[in-house]
């Protein structure tokens, strides 16, 4: 995910800086903050480990296995998207042999969620590696990051409204309305240049976590029909607040960026306030994976179709 605050100019794509700073002949050789290219600068309290410019993609991906202040950021939502793209056929083999079958509304749920995952992942991933390309790439895949975030807090919100009003197709489509066009609107301020610069980043880190809250209207609702602890038993409604805590405490250490703030070079390169944010996402996604599967469990084990789940939970 994105860690780049901004551009210097609010209403253009980054521009290179009209007077370099020092450069090392080696372009491999890692740099300070100091050294880095107007555009390339962000987070002022990480102060070493920075990769050169390379205008090439070859050199930045030539870049993925080597130690520096993206390494972290690079393989958590790599290896994050490939294992949230291979674990739907575990969950699908698991499903498969204690259940017949599975509604195709629950597939959309799943698929959802675990394909919002793996783009979001794959798209922050994929910006960390290539951030040192040039501004344009950097500019291009910075807003692909974002998008992920957005993409990825939709896609939470689809299972969460589909399993816990289970028997209510009229509330789920309304909630996934709702989720979708907060999305649109979510996505739409995002790529306003706006929150491309330094002074949006805090207001951009809020509306992702507003976007997150409404994720939890459908839980809410459902929370004030049925009770605390039979929602939790129709959608993991405790694994689903897991998600949000854990994104959240990440959110909010990355927009403070804690420790290096407090600490100057000691996590430069391992521990800083991104790769922490990093880390708690990818537990907040595999805590809802488990939620998930307890919700399909609850609705598939009380009897074998949804109509009949429906009039077995007394909530037809």
């Amino acid at each position: 995910m994105s860690k780049r605050g901004g551009v210097p100019n609010a209403t253009a794509r980054p521009k290179e800086s009209p007077s370099p700073p020092r450069t090392n002949k080696d372009p491999n050789a890692l740099i300070e903050y100091s050294d880095l290219l107007l555009w390339q600068r962000d987070n002022e309290f990480i102060h070493t480990g920075y990769r050169q410019a390379t205008h090439s993609f070859y050199r930045s991906i030539i870049s993925i296995p080597r130690i520096h202040n993206e390494t972290v950021n690079i393989w958590s939502h790599g290896l994050g998207s490939i294992a949230f793209l291979v674990t739907p056929l575990f969950m699908y083999w698991s499903i498969s042999s204690r259940y017949q079958y599975a509604t195709s509304t629950d597939l959309f749920a799943l698929f959802t969620f675990f394909a919002s995952v793996t783009v979001c992942f794959l798209f922050s991933s994929s910006f960390h590696i290539f951030l040192n390309h040039s501004p344009r790439i950097w500019y291009v895949t910075s807003q692909l990051d974002h998008l992920g975030i957005v993409l990825v807090i939709w896609g939470s919100t689809v299972p969460s409204a589909h399993f816990g009003h289970y028997c209510d197709p009229k509330l789920q489509w309304f909630y996934w309305k709702l989720a979708t066009l907060c999305a649109l609107l979510c996505g739409h301020a995002t790529f306003h240049p706006m929150f491309r610069t330094p002074a949006g980043r805090k207001i951009r880190v809020l509306l992702y976590m507003l976007l997150g809250l409404s994720s939890f209207f459908p839980a809410i609702h459902g929370v004030k029909m049925n009770g605390y602890a039979e929602h939790d038993r129709l959608m993991g409604l405790s694994y689903f607040i897991g998600l949000g805590i854990l994104n959240g405490t990440g959110a909010g250490i990355y927009g403070a960026r804690i420790p290096e703030r407090w600490y100057p070079k000691r996590f430069d390169i391992i521990g800083s306030s991104h790769q922490v944010m990093h880390v708690l996402v990818i537990c907040g996604a595999w805590c809802y994976s488990v939620g998930l599967l307890r919700a399909f469990d609850y609705w598939h084990g009380l009897n074998g179709d949804g109509k009949g789940a429906c009039r077995s939970s007394g909530l037809h």
